[in-house]
């Protein structure tokens, strides 16, 4: 009752009172959840729908304590609420989700479990009974409407009845929104911000690596390259977009010379950008790659976690990680 009186002030020229859309991630990586984040938010965006901030879970090569992180201390729920209005997950019940909408990504019963657990809600039976339906079973009825919100719109239409709905989108962003740079889209991102105490920590960093730019006006290009990890190998031998997992010798293999190439592109894009590369300090055919880029990419630096640490006094837990921070 009390999420339904809080959506009638959200919503103030509403009828009737607008449900909930809570994002059901596959629990992946950092990235695939904020991806999954996107997709959901434009889904609640699309039926009128308030968007719950869901915390995230650690990624399982984390090393840390803390099985799950709240939203804010991640994104500025402030800044997205100028999107699609929210609600914090605190007081959420999963018992309110009566569908799970399958648009790309099928969620389990375990899967159910551990988003539960991380949001802190009751687990017991009752708050996993939602069934998964499927998205796609409305596409045909919505075949004519335009990509876009009135396309999303129509696919949700069957679950309106629904107080709360689960929404678990995956690679869904281009055919259901007719592009990844749409109007709507273009919004959505823009209203993604990081959480303040983030973007403070960020400029520290800068001002620590690239001394020189602050003042200027120029921006900075964050890239974050991931050449080989376990779970991501290059999966299709056979003729397909160049992928990063893919190792040379493969027909798929992206080459430094391409990557520095689309690095070029966007900087030029952004205004002559300085360049941070964030990369997997790996061997093999990859170990001299970030040298290659700092050769072929103008004001482009890819520093080491000793590096890091160093430019920033040391004391900040990086000096002997794998990674440099994204």
């Amino acid at each position: 009752r009390r999420c339904a009186a809080r959506m009638l002030k959200l919503h103030p020229k509403s009828s009737t009172p607008p449900g909930l859309l809570y994002p059901f991630s596959c629990v992946g990586g950092p990235n695939n959840q904020y991806r999954q984040l996107l997709e959901a938010a434009l889904a609640a965006k699309a039926s009128g729908r308030a968007l719950v901030l869901p915390p995230f879970v650690k990624w399982n090569r984390d090393q840390s304590s803390r099985y799950a992180y709240n939203f804010s201390s991640t994104f500025d729920a402030a800044a997205l609420s100028r999107f699609v209005p929210t609600v914090p997950v605190r007081g959420f019940r999963f018992s309110d989700i009566g569908a799970v909408v399958s648009a790309g990504h099928n969620p389990s019963a375990g899967l159910f479990r551990t988003l539960c657990f991380a949001a802190e809600a009751r687990c017991d039976g009752t708050a996993l009974k939602a069934r998964v339906v499927y998205a796609a079973t409305s596409a045909q009825r919505c075949k004519a409407q335009p990509r876009g919100t009135a396309f999303v719109r129509c696919l949700l239409t069957p679950w309106n009845r629904h107080s709360a709905v689960g929404y678990a989108g995956w690679q869904k962003l281009a055919p259901y929104w007719g592009g990844l740079l749409t109007p709507v889209t273009r919004q959505l991102y823009a209203s993604l911000r990081r959480a303040p105490h983030l973007v403070g920590a960020a400029r520290v960093l800068v001002a620590a690596l690239f001394p020189q730019l602050p003042g200027t006006g120029r921006p900075l290009l964050c890239v974050h390259l991931r050449r080989v990890e376990d779970s991501q190998r290059c999966r299709a031998p056979g003729p397909g977009p160049p992928q990063v997992s893919c190792h040379p010798g493969s027909p798929r293999f992206a080459s430094t010379a391409r990557l520095a190439a689309a690095i070029s592109q966007l900087r030029a894009l952004l205004g002559d950008a300085d360049v941070y590369l964030a990369r997997a300090a790996v061997g093999g055919p990859f170990s001299r790659e970030g040298d290659e880029l700092r050769r072929l990419v103008p004001r482009l630096r890819a520093p080491s976690p000793r590096e890091i640490a160093a430019a920033l006094g040391g004391g900040h837990g990086w000096g002997g990680g794998e990674y440099t921070p994204p």
